[in-house]
């Protein structure tokens, strides 16, 4: 992996030792070449004089070129990072010919190197200095933590440069973390994408509190985690397990390639839920009916660190999870904390035990501050006053609390949380005195909840009343919760007329709440063992199923705001309310299910369209499912049915979203409800569209227009127009289409309906494809991308990030670019469950891959993949689009044979589609194949056929026409028109039969 360098160009001796080296490049160089031709060699002259200028100037020596790159050494750090500033200001002043700006990144790393007596370096630390260079972006300086360690004290502070900390990252090849700086220049940019690394993901949890103690775990437990398999920490509650766990993850995350995941499982309830959390942990943003299966065909290639944190309360479907992973994905490892083991062959199970305690018979003040407990006790307690002290007056009375509270972290800090209240003296003889400790609890407690139930019983007896009854009602909430929704569920009783917040403010200071901050707002949330505690007395003080129902109540309520706003300018922070409380939704809806369904029905029909836009799908569905066998009669009835329509067309199950929009239609009927009516009917217009049916299709949007309007709901009309907008497309109708979708695209813009607008701007910019307008569907495409971004709708993100894909097909430019967007929509795809998106992004990746690189294997394997998916869901237009595909490729793999039978097959199976115009280009190809094969006659009739097809008065298109001068050449003129026109007067399906 070492890399030899040449000898230096700038004169001098090379330095040797502690050396920085710098390595530049152009970005985009190949890009830039293509498009400034012949004047790309003064340019490439030009910017290498610059750099060279510069190091020159600089005390530094110009190593040699690579590429279209430069490479230097420096005696000091200092020299090497004045020679970017110098260098990029000069290049950023240059005025470079329209189009053709050319910008340099460059990278800093310093390390000890020697060069030889030949002059060259042969050192591990240019291969780092390279990779760091390799990551970042034209205009773009970083620096290595070494290089950043030894200048940010040098930097000339009249200059105004700085350093900005980038994180952590691997550098290909390199197995620890580098942590990377970015070079701040003033007056130049120094706004870019992420950094071009391998990068491995560290994805946990970020405690404000230090870690204290576990030393020996640490370093154990840090070996054992890199070898594959399952380990699973196990102990009391309280005893440290997440700490632990998160603090291995940071330190060894690193080292895997795909990084660390931390998936806490607290928010699960029940074990077939469990692959869902880990799924989607892992990007599959809709596991399906099998998360275990998802998750597992997520892991099957990838290095990473599986965390899978309290498992204790979904043993059963944290084992099953974790025995398939270690059965097919051999490179996952996973650490998970649990109560008690999982009991699954090979799992090597690590007790923790609790932290060291004081020694009874006493300890010198130095052998006690060495202790984790007393260190653990003293940072926590100087956390809530900042004025304590471990002394010797305090030591002894801390070391008694650690030992009475069998030195469990959890009761360590709950006790270390109430000196603003007592001094350690004082907290001590209360325990002395009789408070419960832990392994005081009740005897029928199981004994692994014993110490921590005394821990909670303890802090229990310390709370006043309405702090005792306002911390066992907020049990019912899951994940975080406002303090608006606190003062909703949890009033009345014995908290009337308590001020709720300042009461919850007092548990957070006890550490029995938690104060967050998301989002900018804030927001509590509760340990799930606490939380678990305080179900326990809520259902003792007989308020369970009262304060259930109330968050049931509030949550129902909450949410009829929300859908409503779901719909308009107020879209976006509707959608981000919901997902802050998406764990408590979940939880109102269990709840509700079964305790009062009323409030389940109204749930599900106000979740409706948040499922469908974050693509939660299939857990969408099967709720309203659930909703509509306990519905009574009326309204909601219809709502769910048609919210159920559009889930099930979203995942492609085109006869489940016609039985939704069946009942729906009925239900509105009876009800005489307009707005339900035309849902049904769009949802049935848009199915028969996809299957190649525009006929049917038109008269539904058609019939659901009127009704749209008569309901006063903005957004169903900019359905129906979208709708007939799509179908004129479709039909070839290309100027009506565009009128249609600009009535559609007035009138989302109106009502500020960013996930409509982006829908609509997405067929505009097919429709001006079809026009052969590149540049202006570019940009409706980028503009529908950016919205459906800010709107959080996997469904029309992926949608969009195809759109962008086919204007680069068309202008054959920037594949990388088409296969990193198409791989993105292919993963939310399948994500969501979305199949009509899955082959969207497949034939796009097929196509990709033959005209780029030209990796046929690889462009085969897509559209056989898209084939088998549109043929099993009977989409007639995917189907003949997909045949259509492997025909060209089949074509530039010299296979004509093969090529003319998947065009004959792109053909045939549009025989009783409305779409027939679609068959245009496979019959000009087939003419040209019959032409090459000496058959001029059918050829002509081919053509002849296209132009009918097409409904064209002349040849179809230029390619048509070039074709039909060949044949014209070969027959006659008379024999020739008179072929064609017999071709041009067959209908569709004796065109059909033609091809055999």
């Amino acid at each position: 992996m070492a890399t030899r360098l040449g000898r230096g160009t700038s004169g001098g001796e090379l330095p040797s030792g502690s050396v920085t080296f710098l390595f530049t490049d152009i970005e985009g160089s190949t890009r830039l070449m293509q498009r400034a031709g012949d004047a790309y060699e003064p340019l490439l002259i030009e910017h290498r004089g610059i750099i060279a200028e510069a190091i020159a100037a600089h005390r530094g020596h110009l190593l040699g070129t690579e590429g279209d790159g430069c490479i230097a050494v420096f005696a000091g750090a200092a020299d090497a990072v004045a020679t970017c500033v110098t260098a990029q200001r000069a290049l950023s002043a240059i005025a470079w010919p329209e189009g053709l700006d050319l910008t340099v990144r460059m990278g800093l790393h310093t390390g000890d190197a020697v060069p030889n007596t030949e002059g060259d370096y042969i050192s591990l630390t240019v291969n780092q200095a390279a990779r760091v260079g390799a990551a970042g972006h034209g205009g773009q300086v970083l620096l290595s933590s070494s290089t950043a360690a030894v200048v940010r004290g040098a930097l000339p502070p009249e200059l105004g440069l700085d350093l900005e900390r980038l994180g952590s990252f691997r550098l290909k090849d390199f197995p620890d973390a580098e942590v990377i700086h970015q070079l701040l220049i003033p007056g130049l940019p120094s706004d870019f994408p992420p950094l071009r690394l391998l990068g491995a993901r560290i994805d946990l949890p970020v405690f404000r509190t230090s870690f204290v103690g576990r030393e020996d775990e640490l370093d154990a437990l840090g070996d054992r985690i890199r070898q594959p398999g399952l380990v699973t920490v196990t102990g009391p509650g309280g005893v440290g397990k997440t700490r632990l766990a998160v603090e291995l993850a940071t330190m060894h995350g690193a080292a895997f390639a795909d990084g660390a995941r931390f998936i806490d499982l607290t928010r699960v309830t029940d074990d077939h839920e469990v692959g869902d959390a880990v799924a989607t942990a892992m990007g599959v943003r809709e596991a399906g009916p099998d998360g275990v299966e998802a998750t597992v065909q997520a892991l099957a290639d990838r290095h990473v660190l599986l965390v899978l944190d309290n498992c204790e309360h979904v043993l059963g479907g944290a084992a099953a999870l974790a025995d398939a992973i270690l059965d097919r994905c051999r490179q996952t490892h996973v650490l998970a904390t649990s109560r008690e083991p999982l009991a699954v062959e090979g799992e090597q199970v690590w007790p923790l035990g609790p932290l060291q305690l004081p020694d009874a018979t006493g300890e010198s003040l130095e052998e006690l501050l060495d202790l984790d407990t007393v260190r653990l006790f003293g940072e926590r307690a100087r956390a809530v006053d900042p004025t304590f002290r471990l002394d010797g007056a305090s030591c002894g009375a801390v070391a008694d609390i650690c030992r009475r509270l069998d030195g469990l972290p959890l009761a360590i800090e709950l006790a270390a949380a109430s000196v603003r209240l007592m001094a350690p003296g004082e907290l001590a003889a209360r325990l002395a005195d009789g408070l419960p400790v832990p392994g005081k609890a009740g005897r029928l407690a199981p004994a692994r909840q014993r110490t921590l139930r005394g821990v909670f019983e303890w802090s229990d007896q310390l709370l006043s009343p309405p702090e005792r009854m306002l911390l066992r009602r907020l049990a019912v909430f899951r994940g975080s919760w406002s303090a608006d929704a606190a003062e909703e569920v949890c009033a009345g009783g014995a908290l009337e007329g308590v001020a709720i917040v300042d009461t919850m403010s007092s548990l957070v200071e006890k550490s029995l709440v938690v104060a967050i901050t998301e989002g900018g707002r804030s927001r509590f949330r509760m340990l799930e063992t606490i939380r678990t505690f305080s179900a326990e007395r809520l259902a003792a003080a007989g308020e369970d199923d009262a304060v259930h129902q109330a968050h049931a109540q509030w949550m129902a309520t909450l949410m009829s705001g929300l859908s409503a706003d779901l719909i308009g300018p107020e879209s976006l922070r509707a959608g981000a309310q919901i997902d802050d409380e998406v764990a408590n939704l979940r939880a109102a809806l269990a709840w509700s299910a079964k305790g009062a369904p009323p409030i389940f029905v109204q749930l599900c029909r106000d979740t409706g369209r948040y499922w469908l836009q974050r693509g939660i799908l299939a857990e969408g569905r099967e709720q309203i499912e659930r909703a509509l066998a306990v519905a009574e009669p009326g309204s909601a009835r219809g709502d769910l049915a048609a919210a159920g329509s559009r889930l099930a067309l979203s995942q492609a199950d085109y006869d489940g979203a016609l039985q939704f929009a069946e009942l729906a239609q009925a239900e509105a009927v009876a009800a005489g409800d307009a707005g339900v009516l035309a849902r049904s009917l769009q949802t049935q217009a848009e199915v028969a569209l996809r299957l190649g049916q525009s006929a049917e299709s038109r008269a539904l949007f058609e019939k659901s227009l009127p009704l749209a309007m008569a309901s006063d709901q903005v957004q169903l009309e900019v359905v129906a127009l979208q709708g007939l907008g799509a179908v004129e497309t479709a039909e070839n109708q290309l100027d009506a289409a565009r009128r249609s979708l600009t009535q559609a695209l007035e009138r989302s813009r109106h009502i500020g309906d960013d996930p409509s607008t982006a829908t609509v701007l997405g067929f505009l910019g097919e429709n001006a494809l079809h026009q052969g307008e590149i540049d202006e569907a570019a940009a409706l495409f980028e503009e529908e991308l950016a919205m459906a971004r800010a709107a959080r709708h996997p469904h029309l993100i992926g949608y969009a990030l195809g759109d962008i894909t086919n204007v680069l097909v068309m202008r054959r430019t920037d594949f990388d670019r088409c296969e990193e967007l198409l791989e993105e929509a292919l993963a939310l795809a399948e994500g969501i469950g979305d199949r009509q998106g899955v082959i969207r992004a497949r034939l796009a990746l097929g196509q990709v891959a033959r005209l780029g690189p030209r990796d046929f294997a690889l462009a085969e394997e897509h559209l056989l993949a898209a084939l088998a998916t549109a043929r099993s869901l009977g989409i007639v237009p995917s189907v003949h689009e997909t045949l259509f595909q492997l025909g060209l490729l089949a074509w530039d793999k010299g296979d004509k044979e093969l090529c003319e039978h998947r065009m004959r097959e792109s053909v045939t199976v549009l025989r009783g589609a409305d779409v027939a115009a679609r068959a245009v280009v496979p019959l000009v190809v087939i003419a040209e194949l019959e032409l090459d094969k000496g058959d001029a006659l059918f050829a002509a009739r081919l053509l002849g056929a296209a132009s009918g097809v097409s409904g064209s008065e002349g040849e179809a298109g230029d390619e048509g026409a070039e074709i039909g001068a060949k044949a014209r050449e070969v027959l006659g003129d008379a024999a020739y028109e008179s072929e064609w026109a017999e071709g041009r007067d067959l209908p569709f399906p004796a065109v059909v039969d033609l091809l055999g």
